[in-house]
């Protein structure tokens, strides 16, 4: 089991959403979450102190898949998020196991 997060702009939960259903995604956490990352003079621009560490709005898109299904997710948030432009990133977690409480189901029946 592989637990994906995809930190994103709130403006493309609509295309990563679909995209995610195409790859085969049952289910799909969303929450809102503010951040900040590397300040825009490690490019070679300039910002003041103020503004580098500024947070900003963004999204975490997390989903819960078998090993097999990894590259057709990630594909799925490349392919709706990338911009050239800062702001995001897909973190990639070993889950060693899940349980629905509901239905007390386990491993890949309950992802």
């Amino acid at each position: 089991m592989k637990k994906v997060e995809g930190i994103i702009r709130p403006h493309l939960l609509p295309a990563v959403r679909s995209a995610l259903h195409r790859a085969g995604v049952g289910g799909v956490r969303v929450s809102e979450v503010k951040g900040f990352g590397r300040p825009a003079d490690a490019w070679g621009g300039r910002l003041d102190p103020a503004r580098r560490t500024a947070f900003l709005p963004k999204l975490r898109v997390e989903v819960a898949i078998d090993d097999g299904a990894l590259e057709p997710v990630v594909a799925a948030f490349r392919a709706c998020t990338a911009s050239g432009r800062r702001g995001g990133e897909v973190l990639l977690a070993r889950s060693d196991d899940v349980v629905r409480i509901r239905t007390e189901e386990q491993a890949e029946s309950a992802a």
